[in-house]
């Protein structure tokens, strides 16, 4: 009986659309990855696609049989068929393992490379032809009629007008938003209100936290929610008051939940981690605090290779789960000095960043109730620079409009 994998091969013999698995590890061909070799080599040398005549005479042993169906179709099945023998082997591989006396932190990690690595050979490549109209057409009419719904923007409004008139799509699905700063400069308290924005929205947030507790994360939302009710002072040593309490839970009667993921000692919180929180619990946006504290899913020790990675599998989360992902990165350069914004290219891993962000904002605290957003990076319209003043602590924000004053020290 024919596998997948021969069936490919033969599908794209007859099809002659070898472009489709050019970049392919020869590994998803399993036992005939020597065939895929050949053809791939054919095609390098003659730039042809032989015949399946060819590749019978050379591999007599092979079971070739007929395909009808589209070439695409073939490898959906193929990959799905290595994807399932590779865990079914990670599975086995890991009880020996920890049968052996291994420690079940390693071989977590162990597993945790591994299918980071078939995550990457099981993807595939979509491809859009613009001059589909018909299909254009059906994109555009849903877009539309998600914006309609939503006052006109595809996503997720921040709520702020200085950001929002220039970024005019809204923290929509597949987008990568940064906000950089350096430490103690508000980024996470900004960063929170724009999580607190999404569940007034009706959005479900889902925070995930690696420097403060879930609980303390709690205080904070819960005084940005409270807008003046609750200070984060008071809730962090358990003081409240019971009627703000009571309309506050009225008030959140109807909304969306509000997850907040906190990693636990020891814990490494990787992307695939963070999937695995997105698949338990289906937000609709996902905020990452922060990126430094992270490890990407191969574990890179060195930062900037680590960071650099990480910022291709956080777009990639983005993309693959269809929704707006905000990250949190604290700027720790300091040769342009610390008594303004940052830019991109403070930061050590800033190319990278520029390559996969959709929006890029720098956060910077002008003095205790003072901050300023300047936009470093918009895909979707112009920059900015804006100040909102801030009670850190009952978490009330207030947009200043209207001319810059004496506060900015840019």
């Amino acid at each position: 009986m024919a596998s997948e994998a021969l069936r490919v091969i033969n599908s794209i013999c007859k099809n002659k659309d070898i472009y489709l698995v050019l970049a392919e590890d020869k590994e998803i061909f399993g036992e005939y990855a020597d065939v895929f070799t050949q053809l791939k080599d054919h095609y390098n040398k003659y730039r042809s696609v032989p015949s399946i005549e060819t590749l019978q005479r050379i591999n007599p042993d092979a079971e070739f049989s007929e395909t009808d169906a589209d070439t695409k179709f073939y490898i959906e099945r193929m990959k799905s068929d290595y994807v399932e023998g590779q865990v079914n082997k990670l599975i086995l591989m890991a009880g020996k393992h920890l049968q052996g006396g291994e420690s079940p932190i390693a071989v977590l990690e162990g597993l945790q490379k591994q299918t980071a690595k078939l995550q990457r050979q099981a993807t595939i490549v979509q491809d859009v032809n613009i001059m589909d109209i018909d299909q254009a057409v059906t994109y555009y009419d849903e877009v539309r009629a998600k914006a309609d719904a939503n006052d006109g923007v595809v996503g997720i409004p921040t709520g702020f007008q200085g950001i929002d008139t220039a970024y005019t799509t809204g923290m929509a699905p597949g987008h990568v938003i940064y906000a950089m700063g350096f430490s103690g400069n508000g980024k996470t308290w900004f960063v929170d209100k724009l999580a607190v924005q999404a569940w007034v929205a009706s959005v479900k947030p889902m925070i995930v936290s690696m420097e403060m507790t879930p609980e303390a994360m709690r205080n904070r939302l819960y005084a940005i929610m409270g807008a003046g009710n609750f200070k984060d002072s008071e809730l962090g040593r358990g003081y409240y008051d019971d009627d703000a309490m009571d309309r506050f839970k009225d008030y959140s009667k109807g909304k969306p939940e509000f997850i907040v993921v906190g990693g636990t000692a020891g814990q490494d919180i990787t992307p695939n981690v963070i999937q695995a929180k997105i698949d338990q619990h289906h937000p609709g946006i996902v905020i990452v605090d922060y990126q430094q504290l992270m490890l990407d899913n191969e574990k890179n020790m060195q930062m900037v290779p680590r960071m650099t990675a990480l910022s291709r599998e956080l777009k990639l989360l983005a993309v693959n789960n269809n929704i707006p992902v905000v990250v949190i990165s604290s700027v720790t350069d300091n040769d342009q000095g610390r008594n303004k914004p940052p830019t991109i290219d403070q930061l050590a891993w800033g190319r990278a960043l520029e390559y996969t962000a959709d929006m890029v904002m720098a956060v910077h605290k002008l003095d205790e109730t003072t901050i300023e957003i300047v936009g470093r990076k918009n895909r979707f319209g112009g920059l900015w620079d804006m100040l909102v003043e801030v009670d850190f602590n009952s978490g009330k924000f207030k947009e200043i409009l209207g001319p810059r004053d004496d506060k900015s020290i840019d």
